[in-house]
């Protein structure tokens, strides 16, 4: 049952980035027992959050982001897992283009961010735009299992960062 993680959303406008990471918390548990539409619904919500605080200059917001695009992988890869075929390409309509288009600025993010580690640099996250992303590397979230049985941009062949 999933009502131990069903909790009341805070409102957008209120919402602190410690009150989303509780919230993507929830989804990361809500995909480990298997209720990935309630999982996606959360990191959906948060992704919209951040978009709402692109402009900010809180890097708290920044590192929200990276972890809705981790936990959008992890749920991508929990519905391969447990749905057939049909169900599975109905599921991947689930993740709307701005909602994507923000999960992949957390992925753009992430991977500034460990470049930055790599490199021992002290500086915060400044603008992910600088990583370039090959055009295989994109995220799908629409695609269905059958077009990418073997194909490196399958939605849940992409490692979190």
């Amino acid at each position: 049952s999933d009502t131990f993680f069903r909790h009341r959303l805070v409102e957008p406008d209120k919402c602190d980035p410690l009150q989303a990471l509780v919230t993507l918390g929830r989804a990361d548990c809500l995909h480990s027992t298997y209720f990935p539409n309630e999982a996606a619904y959360l990191c959906s919500y948060v992704a919209r959050l951040c978009k709402k605080h692109s402009n900010s200059d809180d890097t708290r917001w920044k590192i929200v982001r990276i972890y809705a695009f981790n936990v959008s992988v992890f749920i991508r890869a929990t519905v391969r897992s447990i749905l057939d075929k049909a169900k599975l390409k109905e599921f991947w309509t689930i993740w709307e283009p701005d909602v994507i288009r923000e999960l992949e600025q957390g992925k753009k993010e992430g991977r500034l961010f460990l470049q930055l580690l790599n490199s021992g640099t002290n500086g915060e996250v400044q603008n992910a735009t600088e990583v370039s992303i090959e055009k295989d590397d994109s995220l799908d979230y629409t695609t269905s299992p059958s077009q990418t049985e073997n194909d490196e941009t399958d939605p849940t062949n992409i490692v979190a960062v």
